[in-house]
């Protein structure tokens, strides 16, 4: 093969590379709408940051609230709110409907249910023969049974609705018992919604290669099986499972979710009412199953916070089809943070970990490399002596590497064992809370959000062109020239990735010449 042949094809990978790329950012973009305005993203929406005079002006709002009269379809009681909370979670209960109007993580100042964008959570509609009685339109009476429990209680069309909602102080999750009464036979279900703000679309940064912070997934655990769908704000979201025992709505780090705790498994759908996500969750009504039960869970998505509630609640955070390395990845860097306190330096004990598990594959690698260096010469005549007979160059071609002991895949294997590493740690850092706003050092106030001032991935394209310009190559000078466009290609990459991931990268590079200095210089050389 010519060098000019081989440059052209070189050039035409690396013109689909970009293509890939660009496709990926278009993707993202569909698939993942980002809000304009994050603060007022209902599901995960930054609290306000005021000071302790802006939330006294939300209390005079809200006792201000408690003494107006609400005009709506049935509501003609003033409204009245309780709360319940603890040191992790606050919850703001509405007599108006009964739902939950208010979620707000304490600690992240984070909402999972917006008053101001939020329509709320636990609104109920009964089905009673062909009608459907509304009930979040109708004024239920609140009564504190306890410091963490409440019921409430409402009748409309001889239907009465009690809800008994007690609060879990150890984590964040409600244990929900709901019951009908009168002419209950004539009840065919029960429907519980939930509702969260769709996100304004904005357009996306050239350089974002992640989803951003606030996107709206459901999440189902349907007969088993795990089913998705993300909210997009210019598609129409309607999907229906029946039998689900798991359904959530949530973004990236937090989530609503409701797991079933009754007789009968409910149906679950999702779809979108006037701005609004919705997860409805429809019992079916049975004389030997009047009592709906369920846990609800409004919090972090973390592994360990998910797993205490039911195996299946874990499967709500993704981490895609490499999970099963993702999750040991996890494990050792939380263990190296509990040890040194900074995630940033548990990714570097990470990266060199896994340098020094695969230094034994790259040492091959090395090997095989330099050994296509030495017969170089003799292949490249053979390509002149069988210049347009393919055929028989190719089996001369294999005779010789076969007589030189020569694996023409063997400089592959150490790039391949990388890229599940690679992928499984881009999903850890892209959803796990762990690395949520977690600080590295200096500018890197986010180890889950890019460089925002891509020096990090400045840095490793020089890293990477360093590494380039020291490995064995077996490539004419045209194609050599063409390869040291690649790490500017990856750097250009690597802009809109998570600092964290790119952090590793350069490590990972570092380490890699630290490595292959040992090779060159030392009596593995020799060994070659």
């Amino acid at each position: 093969m010519e060098p000019t042949k081989n440059s052209s094809n070189t050039i035409l990978a690396i013109v689909v590379c970009m293509l890939i790329w660009i496709g990926w950012q278009y993707y993202l973009e569909k698939k993942y709408p980002q809000p304009a305005t994050a603060p007022e993203v209902a599901g995960a929406t930054t609290a306000p940051q005021q000071a302790e005079s802006e939330k006294a002006k939300q209390e005079v709002v809200v006792k201000k609230e408690t003494t107006k009269a609400v005009v709506s379809e049935s509501i003609q009681k003033p409204e009245t709110q309780t709360s319940l909370e603890n040191e992790k979670l606050k919850l703001t209960l509405s007599s108006n409907g009964g739902i939950i109007k208010e979620a707000l993580l304490k600690k992240e100042q984070i909402y999972l249910i917006n008053p101001k964008t939020d329509k709320g959570a636990l609104a109920l509609k009964v089905l009673k023969n062909a009608e459907e009685i509304d009930f979040s339109s109708v004024s239920f009476d609140i009564k504190q049974k306890s410091e963490n429990e409440v019921e409430l209680g409402a009748t409309k069309q001889g239907v009465k609705l009690v809800k008994n909602i007690k609060f879990n102080p150890e984590n964040y999750t409600l244990n929900v018992n709901i019951n009908a009464y009168g002419a209950t036979e004539n009840i065919k279900s029960i429907e519980v919604f939930s509702y969260s703000q769709i996100p304004e679309k904005e357009t996306s940064s050239f350089l974002s290669f992640s989803p951003p912070e606030h996107y709206q997934e459901y999440f189902f655990f349907h007969k088993n099986k795990i089913k998705r769908e993300h909210v997009s704000h210019d598609s129409e979201v309607k999907v229906e499972y029946d039998q689900s025992s798991l359904a959530a709505l949530g973004t990236r780090y937090f989530t609503t979710l409701y797991l079933n705790r009754a007789l009968v498994m409910p149906n679950v759908a999702a779809l979108r009412e006037q701005g609004q996500s919705v997860l409805k969750i429809k019992y079916p009504f049975l004389e030997n199953a009047q009592n709906i039960k369920f846990d609800l869970f409004l919090g972090p998505k973390s592994l360990k916070l998910l797993k205490s509630i039911d195996q299946s609640a874990a499967e709500i955070i993704d981490y895609g089809i490499f999970s099963w390395i993702a999750l040991p990845l996890l494990g050792i860097m939380k263990w190296f943070y509990s040890m040194i306190g900074n995630y940033g330096i548990a990714i570097i004990l990470l990266t060199l970990l896994v340098r020094v598990l695969t230094f034994p594959f790259t040492y091959v690698s090395y090997k095989s490399m330099k050994a296509m260096q030495v017969i170089q010469p003799e292949i490249n005549k053979l390509k002149e002596k069988y210049k347009g007979d393919n055929k028989t160059l190719n089996v001369e071609m294999m005779r010789l590497m076969r007589e030189n002991k020569v694996n023409p895949a063997g400089g592959c294997v150490p790039m391949l064992l990388q890229l599940p590493i690679f992928w499984a740690l881009y999903q850890v850092l892209q959803n796990s809370i762990e690395l949520y706003r977690s600080p590295f050092y200096f500018w890197i106030n986010d180890l889950s959000q890019k460089d925002p001032y891509y020096v990090l991935p400045v840095l490793m394209g020089i890293a990477m062109f360093a590494q380039q310009k020291m490995m064995p190559s077996t490539m004419d000078p045209a194609q050599q020239k063409v390869m040291l466009f690649m790490p500017i290609f990856f750097a250009f990459l690597m802009f809109g990735l998570p600092s964290g991931l790119t952090l590793y990268i350069l490590i990972s590079t570092l380490f890699g010449i630290a490595q292959q200095l040992l090779m060159t210089n030392t009596k593995l050389k020799k060994e070659t």
